[in-house]
């Protein structure tokens, strides 16, 4: 998955914010041990948009001991008056919080479009589907959410950085890259961008079968895949 889109709003954005402003104006102070692990989920959650998630449930419990020694407590000789700050700067980061969230409600982000991929995958037949397919990363998501393997995802750490190459120059037209992942995985379809130069080398390939495509998705089919029907519609010339 991508890093977070600083241009707008971001969950994560306002905490580093509250805990900028909390180590400016109070003295917190962590263990060796709890603060590499804050700069550790820190650096994840801006690098990978769902370790937002695992910094956000992980790290109060680690800045809560130092958060605990910076505020005044109200079982300290009368600190009534510290114990009142405490909740009304508490109330403060609640309202905050439900600002923001209401914010999101009024102004939801944007998503990605799926309507188009939704078009893209009515015009692959069922059985074709259930065939391996060579796709891009930004279309695998996708095709997880339809319970279709992908052969690569936006998830760039979980795979091999010699396979991402590998499917990257194929998508770019290297017929040998192309070919080999093909062969070693039985491709039967594509599924990726209308941008990519792998398109057009398919298009000239006797071999494979346009099914459709539009700007936001391409759909190729080798011939040999398809249901008999639609063999005989492939082979048949245009003209």
């Amino acid at each position: 998955m991508a890093p977070p889109d600083f241009s707008r709003l971001q969950p994560i954005e306002v905490a580093l914010l509250v805990l900028l402003y909390a180590s400016l104006t109070r003295s917190i102070v962590l263990s060796r041990s709890a603060a590499l692990a804050v700069v550790c989920l820190g650096y994840e959650a801006i690098t990978h948009q769902r370790h937002e998630l695992v910094a956000g449930a992980v790290g109060p419990f680690l800045l809560l001991p130092a958060l605990r020694r910076s505020f005044p407590s109200v079982s300290q000789g009368g600190a009534v008056q510290g114990g009142r700050s405490v909740w009304l700067r508490v109330c403060g980061v609640l309202v905050l919080a439900l600002g923001v969230l209401g914010l999101r409600v009024r102004f939801p982000l944007p998503v990605s479009p799926v309507g188009g991929a939704e078009v893209a995958l009515q015009h692959v037949p069922p059985a074709l589907q259930a065939q391996p397919v060579f796709n891009d990363d930004t279309l695998g998501g996708y095709l997880i959410f339809r319970h279709i393997p992908p052969l690569l995802d936006g998830r760039a750490e979980l795979f091999p950085q010699a396979f991402r190459l590998s499917m990257f120059d194929a998508l770019l037209g290297h017929d040998a890259d192309f070919n080999t992942i093909a062969r070693q995985y039985a491709v039967c379809w594509t599924f990726a961008a209308p941008a990519w130069p792998l398109n057009a080398h398919l298009a000239q390939d006797p071999a494979w079968e346009r099914l459709y495509t539009d700007h936001f998705a391409t759909v190729y089919a080798r011939k040999a895949c398809l249901p008999a029907p639609m063999q005989q519609g492939a082979d048949t010339p245009t003209p």
